[in-house]
């Protein structure tokens, strides 16, 4: 079952590779005669090219954030291994894939300057604000998301009757 299951996300990580990837490319308009930050500000210590392996290292630990880390951990503790792993699989193809893809593409687009960057020149002040107050909020939220899981890893997940209870997160909050 476990082989089954690793061919079968194997072969859809492999064809939104091949199909969704290239579709995805098409309606952004990529081309690869466009120069790069890292060529045309080339510095020597920001804005370097990168081998392949190095940036696709980079480029996950950037994404490893909340949502694919206490979202399959969630399905799974609470409906089950299956929903976890249709989550990681098809979460990352058609969220994950054209959300990192798109933000990557506007950023090399825009001097390889950040979403926040992006959102003041597209946004008027008040929205920018605004904005800027979301970023912060998210960002508390997901620490306190982290912060909560490490700690119900390390308690009993007993209650004081024996029975055993579910953690979900947002209780440091509460």
């Amino acid at each position: 079952m476990l082989a089954v299951l690793l061919l079968t996300a194997t072969v859809l990580f492999f064809l939104a590779y091949r199909f969704y990837a290239a579709w995805i490319a098409r309606k952004l308009g990529l081309n690869d005669q466009h120069a790069v930050p890292s060529e045309f500000m080339f510095d020597g210590t920001d804005y370097v090219p990168a081998k392949t392996p190095v940036l696709f290292g980079h480029h996950f630990s950037s994404i490893a954030g909340a949502g694919p880390i206490v979202g399959p951990i969630l399905a799974g503790l609470f409906f089950g291994w299956l929903p976890a792993v249709i989550w990681i699989v098809l979460g990352s193809i058609f969220v994950g894939g054209v959300h990192d893809f798109g933000s990557m593409v506007a950023s090399i687009r825009h001097k390889a300057r950040s979403v926040a960057e992006l959102a003041k020149d597209y946004m008027t002040p008040l929205s920018f604000r605004l904005f800027l107050a979301f970023i912060w909020l998210t960002m508390t939220y997901v620490i306190v998301v982290f912060m909560d899981l490490t700690a119900v890893s390390f308690i009993d997940a007993r209650n004081a009757s024996g029975v055993e209870t579910a953690q979900g997160t947002g209780v440091a909050v509460a």
